[in-house]
Parts: C-alpha cells; structure tokens; sequence
C-alpha cells in the first residue's frame, strides 16, 4: 500500500520561488502543489552526495531505485502547502511511516533522509535525533549515517562526527545529529528538526507511546517552519502494543489520506490470504527481492517454513511483513510422534532402562501448586534420549483431572505422574519428590543440572547436595536463556535425534505448547507461558526438556565431577 496525496484546494496564490541550489531550477507552482525542484534536490543529494557503507556495495553510489525515489522520497519533500504562520510555502508531511519486510534498506534510506536534514534542508541549529527501543538499535541509523560521513570528502570536512558521544556535530550551522535511547522522560524539552524512530516494531508499551509523543510535542515549535519525523519499521505483532497501534494508525491514512493530511504513509506487507510460497508474491513486501536482497536466500528461508511453525511465523512477519500474532503451536505433533523409540511398559521401566548412564538434568519446578518436570537427558553420540517425572499436589490434580476427562488418573496408574496429598507441593526432607531424586542419583551419574531461577534457592541446592552435582545453573526462562536449547530441541526432533519413549504426560505438554517469537529479533524464541488460573493445559515437560538440553550442549565437554573438585555447590 503506498501513500496516495489528497487532492486539495489552492490555499494561496503566491509562487513557490524555490530554487535548486544545485540546479538553479526554480519552482512557479501556486497554492498547494508538487514542487519538482525540491524533490529533484533531495534525489540528487543521496546520489551525489552519499555511498552505500558495507559488504559488497561499500563505497558505491547510492543509487536510488526507482521505488526509492518515486514512492517515497519524492512525495515526501515534493508536496508542498502554504504556510500562514510562516508566510511560505513548506513540506506538507510532519509525520512519515515506513514499512516493509527485513533487509530492504531502511536503515540507509532512514541515515539519508537524516544527512539531508542536517546538511540540506536549510535548518539553522537543526537537532536531528535517532531513537530506538535502546541506546544500541538508535545507534544502528547513526552507524549508516556516520560511515555516509566520513566517506564523502565534503560532508566530512562540514561535520565532526564523534563516535564516543554517537554525535555529527555541524559546526557552521550550531547543528547536531545525536543519538537518544526510548526514555520518554529524557527526550523531553527537546526542539528536534528532525526524528528518526528506528525499528518501531520493538518500542515497549507503553513507554514507546511516551517517547512518540515527546519528540512529536517537541516539533511544535514555531522555531521549526517544517520538522519532519520519519519512522522506519518491520510490521508488529498484530498485539496491543504502541507498535501495533501505531501500525493500525497508518493503514487508516493509507485508506484515507485525508484523515491526516499531514502524515505520510508507506506500507508493503504481503495480504494474510495471499500464497506466502508463491515467489510472485515476495515482491510485494520486498521491493529489493533480486537486486540488493537475496533471492536465493529467500528461496531458503521458505524452504525452512515449510518444516517449522516458527520458522514460519519468522518468515510471514519479517521476511513478508504480515501483521500476525507473536505465538504459533510449537511442534508438530507427528514429527513428535515419529521419535518415539522404544516404550517401555510403564514409568518405572522407562526410568530402569537407562540405569548406570550418565545423564544432564533439566529442573522446572514451576508453582509449588501444579505441575513439577524433571527431564533426563542421556546423551549418545548425536543423539539423546529422554526421560521425565512429573509431580502435581492433589488439589491440583482434581482439578485438571475433571478438565481432561479422567486421563491424568490413567497417567497415576502408570506412574507417569505421582500426585502428592495437600495442595501444595512437598519440599520438606521426607518429600517424595526427594525421594525419587535420591534414587535416580544412585540409579544415574547426572552430570549437571540447569534450572529456573524462579526455583526457591534453598529447594535447588537440595538437589545438588543428594545428585552430588556442583554444576547447578539457574536463569530465568526469558528469550536469552530458552532460544538455543528450543531450537536446538526441534532440530533434534527434525532429524529424529531424540527418543522420548512415549511418555504420555509430556506429550500433552508439548502439544499445549505455544512458541512466542520476538518482537524484533526473528531468532529469538521461547515457550510462551501459561495463564495457569486461565488454562487447563501446562507445558512443564517442555522447559525442562530445553534446560536439560541447554545443560548437555553447553556443559557436555566440560563435565566436573563433585569428587575432583570441591564440595561447594555452584548456583548459577
């Protein structure tokens, strides 16, 4: 969807008069018009002006595709109004919105535009301002721009660009490009001339409709005849975020530009009913697909969608810049299925079978008032095996019994889930979650374990003590922490490098499992949490499943033995 200019009214009868310092062309338009002259300067200034900053492109002209320059650039500084405040003719948009897929060249369109405001546009003192969600993405824009720089002869020896303070600081004209993180707070008593909002997909809610909302306050000025505040983005999550908000905010502009004349709107996203297969398509959110975007790499990149939900849902948001939502069912149930491996009668003989192995452990103690995972990893070669207890107080057994239709009775009779008396789970010396743990240590060498930190200190270092493991590891189950081990753990699944023995219980929980994708980052993901007073389903056995795969592949060549080492337990 592109932006399509109302039609509007001569609001004056006074000729534009704008000349092209470069050109000299001058502008004789009346009343609200597109002013070819300026629009020809700013193309002229990324073309002449700038370079491209990496890889195979580096040093190259910038030169501008045609969707670059017609669709976007144009538009934005052609169309001009009538000023009564200020007695001229100045740019009609104040606010533009730019969206389409990844790896596009937003960045290097969004550090043009910011170099043409400070060294172009005629502003004396002109404040420019990159903001993302941190200090480091607003960084990535002024990187682009700052390389622009000190590439070009000209602009470099009109500009200081001190990358300690992330400034280009234009000492003729007192005007300065600055960096500033998404503090809402900070940004405030500002007077910017220009704003570049990086990446608005990841601004946090409800601070990132703070920070909007300063720097736009901040362009009121009647010091400013025409800021301009340029935001650049992947699609958001179709969620109740700023950036969804905001996203929404746009498509009504594209649909009706006369609802705020003042703002520019630029989308491509591929349609949610559109064949996200068909090669046809990936143009549309990706206008660069086969000159500076890799076509090649797009073929791979849907060939991964095809055999991973995640991926999937990665590949429609970033790649085809679909509005959806940030979860999707994790694992395909009958690749799951198909990495049974052997099944053993009951739990007691699935835990027998790997006896005298060594094995990594993955803790999910979760509430003390539902479901408890323990997960056996044996390793062997590529491959793994796993091997799960799983424990519930019987409150909450009764209550999820009744839900699933007796089916966690069934389970009990197997000793697939041990269900303890009272309502809370038992962590006292005589408890049988101890108990067990005593006898899988003497059953098994377990040579690390990793944990949720959300896991009372004391109940962990308990288990240490009677698995005779030093090597305890607790993190919080976020993005950092979980990725690795998920996708690793599908990986295994892919390739049939896992055997789980049919157990039942964490079956169901990988089948209630939802993957939560990053807002911003389409490598990040997790398992997404439970509303456990909302829901009657649980994924207990799914974390620690992805910690006792975190423990083996990162710890697995580095075993320490609490014999050879010291009697200390380690917590992570």
């Amino acid at each position: 969807m592109a932006a399509n200019p109302p039609g509007t009214k001569p609001t004056s009868f006074e000729p534009c008069g704008w000349i092209n310092p470069v050109s000299q062309q001058e502008c004789t338009e009346r009343g609200d018009h597109f002013c070819v002259p300026r629009a020809d300067h700013v193309c002229g200034f990324f073309e002449r002006m700038l370079v491209h900053t990496k890889g195979t492109q580096y040093m190259k002209r910038f030169t501008l595709r045609e969707w670059q320059s017609q669709e976007i650039l144009r538009p934005l500084f052609g169309r001009v109004v009538w000023s009564p405040e200020h007695k001229t003719y100045v740019r009609r948009y104040r606010i533009a919105y730019i969206e389409m897929a990844r790896k596009n060249g937003k960045s290097q369109i969004l550090a043009g535009i910011m170099l043409y405001l400070l060294f172009a546009d005629g502003e004396h003192s002109a404040e420019i301002i990159s903001v993302a969600k941190d200090r480091e993405q607003a960084g990535a824009v002024f990187e682009v721009a700052s390389q622009m720089v000190l590439l070009n002869p000209i602009l470099s020896k009109g500009a200081k660009v001190i990358p300690s303070t992330k400034r280009i600081v234009k000492t003729r004209s007192n005007s300065v490009y600055k960096v500033k993180a998404a503090d809402g707070g900070r940004l405030l008593g500002g007077n910017p001339s220009g704003v570049a909002a990086d990446e608005i997909l990841a601004w946090p809610t409800p601070s990132g409709a703070e920070v909007w909302n300063a720097l736009r306050s901040g362009m009121g000025s009647m010091d400013r005849k025409q800021p301009l505040m340029v935001a650049a983005t992947t699609a958001p999550a179709a969620d109740e975020s700023f950036g969804a908000d905001l996203h929404r905010r746009m498509v009504r502009v594209v649909e009706d530009p006369d609802s705020e004349p003042h703002v520019f709107a630029w989308i491509k996203n591929l349609p949610l009913d559109a064949d996200i297969y068909d090669e046809d398509n990936w143009h549309i959110p990706n206008p660069a697909l086969g000159d500076f975007l890799s076509l090649e790499e797009m073929r791979r990149m849907s060939m991964e969608a095809r055999n991973d939900p995640v991926a999937e849902l990665s590949f429609r948001r970033f790649q085809l810049n679909q509005t959806l939502g940030s979860e999707v069912h994790w694992m395909p149930m009958h690749l799951w299925d198909e990495c049974e491996g052997t099944v053993f009668q009951n739990a007691t003989a699935t835990l027998d079978a790997f006896a005298g192995r060594e094995c990594w452990m993955g803790i999910d103690l979760a509430a003390r008032q539902d479901l408890t995972s323990i997960c056996y990893l044996f390793p062997d070669g590529d491959e793994i095996d796993l091997v799960w207890r799983h424990w519930m107080p019987r409150e909450g057994f009764d209550r999820l019994n009744k839900a699933h239709g007796g089916k966690f009775s069934r389970w009990v009779e197997d000793g697939w889930l041990q269900v303890t008396e009272g309502d809370v789970l038992d962590f006292t010396a005589a408890s049988p979650v101890y108990e067990a743990i005593d006898a899988d240590a003497q059953r098994y060498t377990i040579l690390g374990i990793d944990a949720d930190r959300w896991s009372s200190d004391p109940v962990l270092q308990e288990i240490g003590f009677r698995t005779y493991v030093t090597d305890v590891m607790a993190y919080t189950n976020d993005f950092t922490h979980m990725s690795d081990g998920m996708h690793r753990l599908f990986e295994l699944v892919l390739e049939k490098n896992v055997r789980h023995h049919g157990n039942p219980v964490a079956r169901w929980c990988f089948d209630c499992c939802e993957a939560r994708l990053h807002t911003s980052d389409p490598d990040l993901v997790m398992p997404s949490k439970i509303k456990r007073d909302q829901s009657s389903n649980r994924i207990d056995a799914v974390p620690s499943s992805i910690m006792a795969v975190n423990a083996w592949w990162t710890r697995g060549h580095e075993v320490d033995s609490v014999y050879n080492n010291s009697d200390l337990l380690i917590i992570g």
